[in-house]
Order: C-alpha cells, then sequence, then structure tokens
C-alpha cells in the first residue's frame, strides 16, 4: 500500500477548523427510476470502497481501489468514479467491474484537492489554497484543467452546481454566484454576505440554501442569479453535509445524527425527524426511498427514507473504527477498536485473517490482554471490563471494575494492573473474574503504561519520569527505583535491561539487574514519535503514529543498536504484538496489519484488513 501522510490530513483538518469548512459532498442525488445497485465512497487512506446495495438490507463490499492520496471525496458518473484526493489531486476509477476497478485517468494539482462534482463533461474541484478549478473529463483518461478561479483571500467552504452557474459558499464572501458557462472566462455574477462563517449549501428549483457554522440556514431565492434575495430561516445542527432530495433536506449532522427537513413550502421549512443512532456522520446519498449515510466510525448505514418524518435503519456495513491496540494468543487476534468494542480475527491464516467475533464493551476499546479463557479490556471512562472468550464467536461480558479512565491494563497471575490516567495503578484480584477486588493501589500522577516483569511493575509517567515499584505484596506496592529524566511514553524489559522510550522517540537502556537502582547504559535514536515498542528476542519493534511505520531493532549489543528493517503501513501505528513470525499491528488508519518478519531485515506486509471511515459518498 502507499504511503498515506496523516499530517496531511491533519493540514487540512486544521484548515476546516480554522476556517469552518464543512467536509461535504454535493452528491449526484437525482432521482431515478431505477433502483440505486452501487454505491461508492471515499475512505480516505483505504481509497475507493464499492458496495453493492441492490438489497439494502445486506450491502455488500464488492470492489476496492487504492489511490495515492487520501480520497476524501468521490463523485460517480457513468462507468467512473471520479475522486478528489487531497494531496494526490484528481483520480478517475473505472468501475464497470467493481471487482477489478482501476485507474484510467489522473491529473496532479498541486495543493489538496477535498470536493468534487460532475456535469456535463466538466470537473468542478474545490482545491485550497487554490480555490475552484475545472477540468475537462470528456476522455476520462486525459482530464484536462479549462480554468480555474482563485480566492487566495477566503477559504471556499462548499459549492453547488445548478445550469450555468456556480453557487460558491466562502468563509467571509458568504455565498458568491459565478457565471461558468465559459470555463476559461469565468465572472461573478452576484454575492449574499451573512454575519457568519458560511459552510454546506444546496441547491433546489429557484431557491438556495445556505447554512453557516452556527446552523443558521438562510434560504435565498436566486431565480435572478445576479441578486440572490433572502427570503427565510431555519435553525438546524451545524452540518457536515446536507442533501436535497424532492421536498426534503436531509441533514448529515456529524454526532448530532440525521435530521430531515420539510421544505414543500421553501420559505418555511419545519423538521420533521431526527436519528441519532450514528456516530459522527459526515456524507449523505439520497436515491429513491434510501439514505445512504456514511461514517467516520460508523461505516456505512442504509435508511429507509419512504416515509421521511419515520426513518428506519434498514442495513449497515460495518468498517470498523479505530484499532488501538491488539493482542494474539494461539489463532486469533483481539483487537481494541475504540468505540467498536472488542474484534476478534480468526488468523490462523495470517495472509487471510477474518473476523470471527465482536463485543461491545460500553465505552472506548483502549487496550486488551487475554489471559486463559478471558479477556481483560481497558475501556476508557467504563473502566475494566472482562470477557469470556473461550467462544470467540460468541464473546460475552462478564465482569467489570469501575476505575476513573482505565488506558492500560497488564495481567499477571490472579492480579490484574490497571492504568488509570487520572489517578495511577489500581491493583485488582481476578482470582473470580466476575467479581474483581480492587486490593492495592500506587499513585502516579500522569501514569501512562505498566509493564509487569516478576515481581515488579515498570511505569511511565507522561511527565514525572518512570518508576519501578516492587509488587511482590500487591496489597502494598512500594517504589524502589526511578529512572530519573525520562518521561517515558511506553516501556518494555528484557532480561537484565528495561527500554524506556521518551516522547521524542529517544529510547534510552537501563540496567535493572538492581531495580533499587537502575543504572545508565546507553541510548538510541529513532527520529520518529513512538507510541509503542515491543522485544521480542534480540530485536526491538516500535511504532510511530505520525510517521505510520514499523521499525525493527536489533538490540543484541546493548551499547550499538542498529535499525534492521522498516515497514511503512501508511496510517497511525498504535502498536505492535509480536507472535511466531509475525507482527501484527493495530494500526488506528488502517486497522490489523499483518507483517511477515520471518526475516526481520526485510519485513513485508502479508495482511491489511479494511478499516475504514468514509467522507464521501456517491453512487448508480
Amino acid at each position: 500500500m502507499a504511503r498515506k501522510n496523516f499530517f496531511v490530513r491533519l493540514v487540512i483538518l486544521s484548515v476546516v477548523l480554522l476556517f469552518s469548512l464543512s467536509t461535504s459532498l454535493q452528491a449526484n442525488t437525482t432521482q431515478s427510476s431505477r433502483p440505486i445497485t452501487t454505491v461508492v465512497a471515499a475512505g480516505g487512506p483505504e481509497g475507493v470502497l464499492i458496495f453493492d446495495v441492490s438489497k439494502p438490507n445486506s450491502p455488500v463490499l464488492v470492489g476496492q481501489f487504492n489511490t495515492d492520496g487520501w480520497s476524501e471525496k468521490v463523485y460517480v458518473s457513468g462507468d467512473y468514479a471520479y475522486v478528489a484526493d487531497l494531496e494526490n489531486g484528481l483520480v478517475i476509477v473505472n468501475i464497470s467491474n467493481p471487482a477489478q476497478s482501476r485507474q484510467v485517468g489522473h491529473l496532479a494539482i498541486e495543493g489538496y484537492s477535498y470536493n468534487i462534482f460532475i456535469s456535463n463533461n466538466y470537473a468542478y474541484i474545490l482545491n485550497y489554497p487554490i480555490g475552484l478549478i475545472i477540468v475537462d473529463v470528456s476522455n476520462p483518461a486525459q482530464p484536462k484543467e479549462v480554468g480555474s478561479l482563485s480566492y487566495s483571500d477566503d477559504f471556499l467552504s462548499d459549492f453547488a452546481i445548478s445550469g450555468r452557474y456556480a453557487y460558491l459558499s466562502f468563509r467571509n464572501k458568504g455565498l458568491v454566484v459565478i457565471d461558468i458557462s465559459n470555463p476559461a472566462q469565468m465572472k461573478q455574477m452576484g454575492q449574499f454576505d451573512i454575519d457568519g462563517d458560511a459552510q454546506t449549501i444546496d441547491i433546489s428549483g429557484k431557491y438556495a440554501y445556505l447554512v453557516d457554522n452556527k446552523g443558521n440556514m438562510f434560504i435565498l431565492d436566486i431565480s435572478n442569479p445576479s441578486h440572490p434575495k433572502h427570503v427565510g430561516n431555519f435553525k438546524v445542527i451545524p452540518p457536515f453535509d446536507f442533501v436535497i432530495s424532492g421536498n426534503y433536506i436531509y441533514v448529515a449532522g456529524g454526532y448530532n445524527g440525521l435530521v430531515i427537513v420539510d421544505i414543500s413550502d421553501p420559505v418555511n421549512p419545519k423538521q420533521v425527524a431526527h436519528m441519532n443512532d450514528y456516530s459522527n456522520i459526515q456524507s449523505l446519498y439520497i436515491s429513491g426511498n434510501y439514505a445512504f449515510v456514511g461514517g467516520e466510525y460508523n461505516g456505512l448505514l442504509i435508511v429507509d427514507i419512504s416515509n421521511p418524518s419515520k426513518p428506519e435503519q434498514v442495513g449497515y456495513f460495518d468498517t470498523y473504527e479505530y484499532a488501538k491496540n491488539i493482542y494474539v494468543l494461539g489463532k486469533y487476534a483481539y483487537v481494541a477498536d475504540g468505540y467498536n468494542g472488542l474484534i476478534i480475527m480468526d488468523v490462523s491464516n495470517p495472509l487471510q485473517p477474518k473476523q470471527i467475533g465482536r463485543v461491545d464493551t460500553g465505552d472506548y476499546t483502549l487496550n486488551v490482554v487475554v489471559s486463559g479463557k478471558y479477556g481483560y479490556i481497558a475501556d476508557g471512562y467504563n473502566g475494566l471490563v472482562i470477557v469470556d472468550v473461550s467462544n470467540p464467536a460468541q464473546p460475552r461480558k462478564i465482569g467489570h471494575f469501575q476505575v476513573e479512565d482505565a488506558i492500560d491494563v497488564t495481567i499477571s497471575g490472579n492480579y490484574a494492573y490497571v492504568v488509570d490516567g487520572y489517578n495511577g495503578l489500581v491493583i485488582l484480584d481476578i482470582s473470580d473474574p466476575k467479581d474483581p477486588i480492587e486490593i492495592g493501589y500506587f499513585q502516579v500522577e500522569a501514569v501512562v503504561n505498566v509493564t509487569i516483569s516478576g515481581d515488579f511493575a515498570y511505569i511511565t509517567d507522561e511527565y514525572n519520569g518512570s518508576f519501578i515499584v516492587d509488587i511482590s505484596a500487591p496489597e502494598l506496592p512500594v517504589e524502589v527505583g526511578y529512572f530519573e529524566g525520562v518521561d517515558g511514553v511506553d516501556i518494555a524489559v528484557s532480561g537484565d535491561y528495561a527500554y524506556v522510550v521518551n516522547e521524542d522517540g529517544t529510547v534510552f537502556i537501563y540496567d535493572i539487574s538492581n531495580p533499587a537502582q537502575p543504572e545508565y547504559v546507553d541510548y538510541f535514536e529513532t527520529y520518529e514519535q513512538i507510541t509503542n515498542i515491543t522485544i521480542v528476542g534480540k530485536y526491538a519493534y516500535t511504532t510511530s503514529y505520525w510517521d505510520g511505520t514499523m521499525s525493527i531493532f536489533d538490540i543484541s549489543d546493548s551499547v550499538q543498536q542498529i535499525e534492521v528493517g522498516y515497514v511503512d503501513i501508511g496510517g497511525y501505528t498504535e502498536n505492535v504484538y509480536v507472535f511466531g513470525n509475525y507482527a501484527y499491528v493495530a494500526d488506528g488508519g488502517n486497522g490489523l496489519v499483518i507483517i511477515d518478519i520471518s526475516n526481520p531485515e526485510n519485513p513485508k506486509i502479508v495482511a491489511d484488513l479494511l478499516w475504514i471511515s468514509i467522507y464521501g459518498i456517491s453512487g448508480k
């Protein structure tokens, strides 16, 4: 997979926040007598995803195409998907055979292309910092830029195309109407300014519906495009996207869900329904009686809107959420998947992993450790959750212990060592997993991670250094040693050595043969911001969130460490678990990635599961 640089995504999202940009999609929502059969989604680092929705209650992923950038928005016209691919410009994909989709055209565009609309053989692209770009796509294999309109003094948030006019919403200028009949010589025709930051816009007949960052909807009569006239107002939740279909506006309100507004009287709209069952919905596509809803975390949802006042979810495709951590035991990989709970994968064939079980843990699953037939889960504000995984296809919650913010957990014998982000290390007796009991406690101001080795707990503190705690008597943990000056983000122990990762990516090595007096030995630079270090044998495996990479270091010589292997995964690598000849990486953007490390000097990705957020939807 080509590298997907998260920093680029962060830059454009920063622009979104600074300029109140809505990441909306002006989807081709024209009603058709034929039922929709295909939905195409822009999946960020996973490229373009193609779903068969001929049976709305059971959508099926039938194709995928990896672009070389970040698929931010997509528009389908005929057999082609036109992708706004952020820093990679315009990508045109032939989807006539979804299982064998192929790129047929590409246009490199400087900056970040983040929205797209197709009309009459032209692609209209929003780009930062350029503005509006028009591309002739009459020959999809040879797209050609034919016009552009620069607005370097403002930010272009959204747009809608109707006839010979483009309706542009700006942060500062409000609505600007452009005559695009001659793409090489576009000219401004009209303008309507508002007090807020103009965001999303759509057109229905002679009316434009413009929404600002506070959810104020301005209804404008555009029968004379040179003089838009304000005729009405309506308050909605600030939208990421909204689509007009027939007499209704469908609003994608992020964490506020889906709102449906009746505009049969265009100047007196009224809300008729609100569904709040989704997680951060960002895009919509309407066809016939169905709304296809794209979520940043909840994948693809299909909603029956045959009665707009009573929308009903009828279909769902789980694209997973955000892989935070991973534990492998036997032929199963247990993935801590954020708000999606615990995912259990069969990895008996590492080249073809498959999901076999899932359990909703209640909050945000951050870490998981499996011991015997039980999974112990650090579940954020929900504390420690204990799950019976003896039947991986049907995991079930059996125990729970409340702490303020469980961010990590380690098991040793009959004890669970739970990292409470606000309060320190909590020690639980789990001899009865259904009824864990607190027996000990060690106060740490900003504890991040704990590693257990023998009778000692090695604790990293984000601000106050790292500690060695004697836990031979779990009821009375006692600090016996301290790594001075190292504000660790992770720690690994191997034999007589501790490897403490500093926040800048430096790994400090200490001789801990006498835990009461850890002795500094050496350090090595990784030149990356490491999130996790795991040691197996003579190798240290590190992951870097910002760089989306896994590195392998030979540490057989404690004073001369050498990087021997490197893998560019392409997402936001959180953690790695090594089992046998494979490294299992929990990657926020790409989910579960499996790497063959039988030759540490030449690690190879052998499996990369789809773990996607949907940023835009189109269909045919």
